[in-house]
């Protein structure tokens, strides 16, 4: 992955009196052909197929440009068989982005915009500085693995520093059963979840023995021959939630043993946490819910 850091002083329009924009531009070499076509993630979600001109009314610059949560993504459409090349930039920020749009196999992402009818400036009156970070993959799809998912997790969920002023480092005794500790349960997914770099979790304790998990997937199919593919489970892969929650007791009572550990029950609750899945289901399939326009079965 090649890091790009980019730093930008403020862009002059006093002169001229002209809007501009600046865009962050890359240009493939080696008979790249992306067939007027592209990927941008949904808010960070889904990647989507773009298309240059795809509107009867996309005849300008500015209707072939989308939003871009975290990247953007282009693929040889030479590809065959034996060679899948993608080309992935991902982003720290929000911005606008296309690719193919004034040359063939190009990818640009806008950096900065100041306008005069929205002249942003800083305390000394000139053009607000604008620094950002790009991230590039250049990959074969059936050779190597995305790193798009695991980049985004990065940097919207950054690593956090927490000093303690009265830390007293624990002895040697103590530091190898916290590695012991650490290394018995490091498996969630059936013992393979190191593999997916696009699950995420949270934990939040709702009372005592009582804990409320989610489980975030950022992969879509987008990433399958990527990810899933490559580790042997086809299109669709399992959690079992019993073992991690076994897991996630021993990680927080590490003098228990694993046979001792105490009868817990799993169940799946909706998305707001205040119903079991399973009665939510019953109660709509019984009280058909029902709009002010629906007509009476």
């Amino acid at each position: 992955m090649i890091e790009f850091d980019t730093e930008l002083s403020g862009v002059p329009i006093e002169e001229d009196k002209a809007d501009k924009d600046v865009v962050m531009y890359w240009h493939l070499y080696d008979n790249f052909d992306a067939n007027k076509t592209f990927w941008t993630d949904s808010n960070g979600l889904g990647m989507r197929t773009r298309k240059i001109n795809a509107q009867a009314t996309a005849s300008n610059l500015s209707a072939n440009f989308y939003p871009v949560t975290s990247a953007i993504a282009i693929r040889d459409s030479q590809n065959d068989s034996s060679t899948h090349r993608q080309v992935t930039v991902m982003t720290e920020r929000t911005t606008g982005g296309t690719a193919d749009l004034m040359e063939r196999a190009t990818i640009e992402l806008i950096h900065n915009r100041r306008l005069q009818s929205l002249n942003e400036v800083d305390q000394t009156g000139w053009g607000i500085k604008v620094n950002s970070k790009y991230w590039m993959q250049i990959y074969d799809q059936t050779r190597g693995v995305s790193l798009q998912r695991s980049k985004q997790l990065d940097v919207n969920q950054p690593v956090q520093y927490f000093y303690a002023f009265e830390y007293q480092e624990p002895t040697d005794e103590e530091k190898s059963r916290l590695f012991r500790e650490s290394t018995q349960f490091a498996s969630l997914v059936d013992n393979q979840f190191d593999k997916f770099s696009t699950i995420n979790h949270h934990a939040f304790p709702l009372a005592k023995g009582k804990v409320l998990v989610r489980m975030e997937n950022l992969a879509d199919n987008f990433d399958v021959i990527n990810s899933f593919e490559k580790n042997g489970f086809g299109e669709i892969f399992y959690i079992n939630m019993n073992t991690f929650a076994r897991d996630l007791y021993l990680e927080s009572n590490p003098d228990v043993e694993v046979a001792k550990v105490p009868t817990f029950t799993v169940k799946e609750v909706s998305m707001t946490g205040a119903y079991d899945q399973k009665d939510l289901e019953k109660y709509m399939l019984e009280n058909r819910w029902k709009g002010v326009d629906d007509a009476e079965s």
